[in-house]
């Protein structure tokens, strides 16, 4: 979808998880900030004073400890790394559809990959329903591999820190 999105000169694109807990309706919230060239990738943020969403404390801690490496690897200040609620532009686009972009599990590691490409990343608070079925990410063998797999890939772009940043000096 992104890279068809990029070889079509599509202006944004919008994701959402298929599991029910974004509102399409919080779409125009994140397409505006965007709109408005305030930011180059949105995150739909399930944190806000509003929002009733509930999550365990194994799923809190994992997200406490990427929010901080991200911090400690880039400066960037994330509160919500997991959310598969994004929207973004041209020149995001460009980085989601390079060799360098993660295939599975995208979240902490392409925060830091934008970060170092000096994407200007912008959290908003959305409204989140908690889903009723099981996350992808349940039960410790799962959430353990998914760990691991962040913790490999966030190295992987740590590796490229250099390089990304002098591309991106460089208009890519």
């Amino acid at each position: 979808g992104v890279k068809y999105a990029e070889r079509y000169g599509f202006e944004y694109v919008v994701l959402m998880d298929a599991d029910g807990q974004h509102n399409p309706q919080d779409i125009s919230v994140l397409l505006d900030i965007l709109k408005n060239d305030k930011a180059d990738f949105v995150i739909g943020s399930r944190f806000s004073e509003e929002n009733i969403y509930q999550e365990g404390i194994s799923r809190k801690l994992g997200r406490a400890f990427f929010s901080f490496l991200i911090y400690c690897l880039s400066g960037a200040k994330i509160k919500d790394p997991t959310s598969g609620f994004q929207a973004f532009n041209r020149k995001t686009q460009k980085i989601y559809s390079s060799e360098l972009f993660p295939i599975d599990y995208p979240d902490a590691d392409v925060l830091l990959l934008f970060a170092y490409h000096n994407l200007r990343i912008k959290e908003v608070p959305v409204k989140m329903n908690t889903t009723s079925g099981k996350s992808m990410h349940s039960g410790i063998r799962s959430a353990l591999y998914y760990i691991y797999k962040m913790l490999l890939s966030m190295l992987i772009v740590l590796s490229y820190k250099k390089e990304i940043k002098r591309k991106a000096q460089n208009g890519y």
